[in-house]
């Protein structure tokens, strides 16, 4: 009895360990399986397309403000469980999600959204933003745009594709200037040109080659610094508007900035050769309304000798057209019937530009790439005797040195000849003023006299006009010389050292130097100038800019992000002018 009892009372003690010992598993089980496993997450995100590594890449855990940026190697390092679902999003990329599960290591290629990409503008010093942070106008426009229909300098093409810019360019020769003015005219007296950004280097537009133009003795237009500009290496153009926009350029950026963006390498480790070819007919369109009624006389009377006609080549109140012979201002008597209509395609001709550049690119992997393009243009212009030439070598290199460190390399050389480009200002030498003003009855090749460059047997000015200073055109277009030869180097180099947590310093070393000769002859023979002028001036000008910033992205929530910058700047221009 008392054998069975203990028997029992073991087999109960036995029962009640089990079940002790069941439930402590059991609910040690669903606390351990209610206890989240906190893993850490490493990885690396790269550009699907080039291979290139992504810094500043937002990684977050959905449905949490837990969140990294990537490092400058693109690296990034997270903590969260094998439940959670880690966001991907970067500027210009597709945003993708992806369920952590079992992996360790979540490597992402994240592909460029055209889409996004429109929603992206670069703002000043290079820095891109989303186009709704922005408080100020922004217009973008794409370098593939200004390559179909070119002109000689690529500014003329931003015409009427920009609300708010104004461009006019002016009808001064094969390499004339082009005037730009954003949101209408700041100053009656000074420059109201924007300030030209290329590859965050400053550029010099000055016209150099124009002198003299105030007195009326003309002087030539050599075309402006933003001219020189190759638009095949053009990737990106972005125009700022607004003073706040132009408020880090300084006083310079007042009337507005056009920053340029060049094209880059791309980054695959393969060798990419791009042909670019381009030819662009020009032709005079004579958009002029002049009687054909009346011709050459004053007072309702045709010419009745050499020397009348002679005095009164400028004045279309003569008789009406009847077909009769009258003396010209050669002394030859010819039909008084109209003749001027189709002048001014026999004195100007149809120009053309030709554009050849061909372009070398390499990748460097996750390490960098480089670009290197060869241009040449080759233009014919328009106005007789002119003419255009130039070569230009531009290089960009981006390099990442290592994980921290990566330096970008961009530089363009430029050898420019501008032939003969016509004076402007008043007539005096100039050959756009006589085709104006030449009566109806009068055929304007017969201007050009025997040698058909409107010279006499003795070589001096044929002149068919009574004033001196009114230039024979065709004298002015054969006769009078004017070379420009141009020399430009434009180059710089940023140094930019990345940290971990993703604050950075930068330093960038920038010089535009350019150096021009100028030549200008005017013939023995000249109406106006009888022994003939030489004028001969060179100008040199150099401008250096060195730029230091810092500065840090702080995501201060899931819906606000900071934007630290602090820098400075040192500048220093040099001009130099000889002449004689």
């Amino acid at each position: 009895m008392n054998q069975n009892f203990c028997l029992k009372k073991r087999s109960t003690l036995l029962k009640a360990a089990f079940l002790q010992t069941f439930f402590v598993l059991l609910f040690g089980s669903f606390a351990i399986a209610q206890a989240p496993t906190t893993n850490i997450i490493k990885g690396k995100v790269t550009d699907a397309q080039t291979n290139n590594v992504l810094a500043g890449v937002s990684v977050g855990v959905k449905g949490t403000s837990k969140g990294v940026f990537t490092d400058a190697n693109g690296n990034f390092s997270v903590s969260a469980d094998p439940s959670s679902t880690l966001i991907f999003s970067f500027i210009g990329y597709q945003a993708r999600e992806v369920l952590i599960g079992t992996q360790k290591v979540v490597n992402i290629l994240l592909q460029p959204s055209t889409s996004q990409l429109k929603d992206v503008v670069v703002t000043a010093l290079g820095i891109t933003r989303e186009r709704r942070s922005v408080g100020y106008s922004v217009s973008e426009v794409k370098g593939s745009t200004l390559t179909e229909a070119r002109e000689n300098s690529f500014v003329n093409g931003l015409e009427g594709k920009v609300a708010g810019v104004n461009v006019s360019g002016v009808a001064t020769g094969p390499n004339g200037a082009t005037n730009v003015v954003i949101r209408g005219i700041t100053s009656m007296t000074g420059s109201n040109q924007p300030l030209y950004v290329i590859n965050g280097i400053p550029l010099v537009n000055n016209n150099y080659a124009t002198t003299d133009v105030n007195s009326g003795y003309g002087g030539k237009d050599g075309g402006d610094g933003i001219g020189d500009i190759n638009p095949d290496d053009i990737d990106n153009i972005s125009i700022l508007k607004g003073a706040a926009a132009t408020a880090l350029y300084g006083y310079r950026g007042a009337n507005g900035v056009i920053l340029i963006t060049t094209k880059k390498g791309r980054g695959s480790d393969g060798l990419g050769v791009e042909v670019n070819s381009n030819y662009v007919l020009q032709d005079v369109i004579d958009n002029t309304d002049f009687q054909t009624q009346y011709g050459q006389g004053y007072n309702g009377a045709k010419p009745i000798n050499g020397a009348d006609a002679l005095g009164s080549m400028e004045s279309s109140w003569g008789a009406k057209l009847d077909g009769s012979l009258t003396p010209q201002f050669d002394g030859i008597s010819r039909p008084y019937s109209e003749a001027a209509k189709g002048n001014m395609a026999r004195f100007y001709k149809q120009g053309g530009a030709a554009t050849n550049t061909v372009s070398f690119s390499k990748g460097f992997g996750d390490n960098g790439a480089t670009r290197f393009s060869i241009s040449n243009l080759s233009n014919n212009s328009y106005v007789p005797n002119a003419g255009l030439q130039r070569f230009t070598f531009t290089q960009t290199t981006n390099l990442k040195l290592d994980k921290h460190l990566s330096l970008d390399l961009s530089s363009q050389y430029l050898s420019e000849y501008t032939k003969n480009a016509p004076n402007v200002a008043d007539a005096i030498g100039n050959l756009n003023w006589g085709p104006m003003f030449v009566p109806p009855n009068i055929n304007i090749t017969t201007l050009g006299g025997p040698n058909h460059d409107g010279t006499m047997a003795n070589g001096y000015e044929l002149n068919p006009f009574a004033d001196v200073y009114t230039t024979n055109p065709y004298f002015a277009a054969y006769k009078f010389q004017g070379a420009i030869h141009r020399n430009r180097f434009i180059g710089s180099a940023v140094l930019k050292y990345t940290f971990d947590n993703g604050f950075y310093i930068g330093a960038q070393l920038a010089d535009d130097y350019t150096n021009d000769r100028n030549t200008n002859i005017t013939p023995t023979g000249t109406g106006y100038e009888t022994g003939g002028d030489m004028q001969e001036q060179n100008v040199k000008q150099t401008e250096l800019n060195i730029d230091v910033t810092t500065g840090k992205r702080f995501k201060l929530s899931k819906d606000f992000t900071l934007n630290v910058l602090l820098g400075t700047n040192y500048r220093k221009s040099v001009q130099e002018y000889v002449s004689g």
